[in-house]
């Protein structure tokens, strides 16, 4: 390795959950870790927001309390499609909080933990010989390995392959709500079903909410591809979501949105797969929302990749990561995909609301086993 400032054993792209929490696990076990983020401070992100079980016990292993930072706890969940509603509780214990108090907390820890960590460089080129290069502006760092924590947005020249749905587009906003509002939604996760697509809805800290929701891109062009429409409509058409948004104040201007969502991807290594480089989260397997995955999944694969890298194993994280990952997804994918179908929403909720202990089943469903 030529004899620069800037040259560690891992550099990590991507500050997001998991690249911060791999981060945490490696500069703990005393190696040296540079964390890149493209933004200069910790911003909002499309995200459901839920924390499964398996989330809060990997953050509980970085030393993280979740309720410390204002997360909500979440029993039970509620789904909804029109007027009607069927309701069952979790059978773990859930909460929610936003990610912008969640990842300045894991950036925060891994700070402590002695990363470096660079904000506000746009990493635009990535190459490897005898160590990883990556480069943008003015900043080039250089690493024995490389940690990819991209979430959804892909570094040029390093693409994913398609997901098996990948005409959604994703939306997400915070909102402001009254007392009674607060009281209707306390202590449930609600998903809201409609035609080309599902919503979900909960209380964050400090009584907001966040309502982030997934919808093709053909229905939202029915609305001229105007939120505010398609919000006012869904409210219009749903009694319950009507009951907490109709005085509810917008925290932003607009939502958050993202499009070209691969659903359904998972990291599949050619066999001249280059070494020492992982990818984490998004960047390895790219689950339906409102599955309650996302965050676990991204926690999960940081704590197994660190592990790999410090066992100098790259090609069993791949697999192993493959084998973790794949049936959660595709069980998640089915599930997202009945979820988006008008006969599939009528079904669930029906079935639902008469047997409310499959809609706990359903939500254990799509559990991720922990390491």
């Amino acid at each position: 390795m030529p004899d620069i400032a800037k040259q560690y054993d891992a550099v990590i792209v991507g500050a997001g959950l998991a690249g911060s929490a791999a981060a945490i696990h490696l500069a703990r076990a005393g190696k040296s870790v540079c964390l890149v983020e493209k933004t200069i401070v910790v911003h909002h992100k499309v995200c459901g927001e839920f924390l499964s079980h398996e989330a809060v016990s990997y953050l509980c292993d970085l030393g993280l309390d979740v309720r410390a930072i204002g997360a909500v706890p979440i029993t039970h969940m509620r789904l909804i499609k029109g007027a009607h509603i069927a309701q069952a509780p979790l059978l773990f214990q859930a909460y929610s909080v936003s990610r912008h108090a969640l990842d300045e907390a894991l950036i925060a820890f891994a700070i402590a933990a002695g990363a470096t960590v660079e904000r506000g460089v746009n990493i635009t080129e990535i190459s490897n010989g005898d160590y990883w290069q990556v480069s943008g502006g003015a900043f080039t760092a250089h690493g024995n390995a490389l940690f990819l924590s991209t979430g959804k947005h892909d570094v040029k020249g390093w693409h994913r392959q398609n997901g098996v749905k990948n005409d959604y587009i994703g939306f997400k906003m915070h909102y402001q709500l009254d007392e009674k509002a607060r009281n209707i939604l306390d202590g449930h996760t609600d998903v809201i079903l409609f035609r080309g697509g599902y919503a979900g809805l909960q209380l964050i800290e400090n009584g907001y909410a966040n309502f982030c929701l997934v919808i093709e891109k053909r229905r939202f062009k029915e609305f001229q591809s105007d939120w505010s429409d398609f919000v006012s409509d869904l409210i219009q058409a749903t009694p319950h979501l009507k009951d907490i948004l109709s005085k509810a104040k917008p925290c932003w201007d607009k939502p958050l949105a993202i499009y070209g969502i691969p659903y359904g991807y998972v990291y599949q290594p050619a066999e001249n797969t280059s070494k020492n480089i992982y990818r984490l989260g998004d960047q390895m397997a790219v689950i339906p929302s409102f599955a309650g995955g996302g965050m676990a999944i991204a926690l999960h694969t940081a704590k197994l990749a660190t592990a790999c890298y410090l066992g100098n194993d790259t090609k069993y994280y791949n697999q192993k990561a493959a084998a973790d990952l794949k049936p959660h997804v595709q069980k998640s994918t089915r599930l997202g995909m009945i979820m988006a179908s008008r006969m599939g929403q009528t079904t669930l909720v029906m079935i639902s609301r008469l047997f409310p202990i499959l809609l706990t089943k359903t939500a254990n469903f799509t559990r991720l086993v922990s390491l």
